[in-house]
């Protein structure tokens, strides 16, 4: 079980030292062992995300599918190619886990916005101007580099 990050450079964050989290992965490795195949997690309900009406969770749940438990439980490896990609976090409060501090540790700047995880169901909109704000920010220049900023 891996409970780090690597960066890009196959380093594991220091900030990260407990990404994901060992009870988020011990969540998910029961998930995929009594609940699916041992390699995939079943797609949870469309309610863990946050997502309660009706119609929107209908549309979720027939598009949901089971995610690999892999991707939960061992590191990224990237080349340095990925330090020239500037980088956004945006994350959902209220938080299950401290995206908003991982998005940080890998110096992306970092934006709040009010709502479940699929946000983009419930407020499309204000995750559209969210998105927009962030590109118009993101086209400048000086942005790059991996500049920290709390919005």
């Amino acid at each position: 079980m891996s409970s780090s990050w690597t960066d890009g450079r196959g380093r594991t964050a220091p900030a990260c030292s407990a990404w994901p989290p060992d009870s988020f992965v011990d969540a998910v490795r029961t998930a995929a062992e009594t609940l699916g195949d041992g390699r995939r997690i079943p797609a949870p309900p469309p309610a863990a995300f946050g997502i309660v009406d009706t119609d929107h969770a209908a549309w979720l749940a027939a598009r949901m599918r089971p995610q690999p438990l892999r991707s939960f439980t061992e590191p990224t490896r990237l080349s340095e190619a990925v330090d020239r990609i500037p980088g956004t976090a945006v994350y959902c409060r209220p938080q299950t886990y401290p995206f908003d501090r991982f998005g940080e540790a890998l110096g992306y700047r970092t934006h709040a916005l009010d709502g479940p995880h699929d946000v983009m169901l419930t407020d499309p909109k204000s995750l559209a101007r969210m998105l927009l704000d962030v590109l118009l920010y993101s086209s400048t220049p000086a942005s790059f580099k991996k500049r920290k900023r709390e919005v």
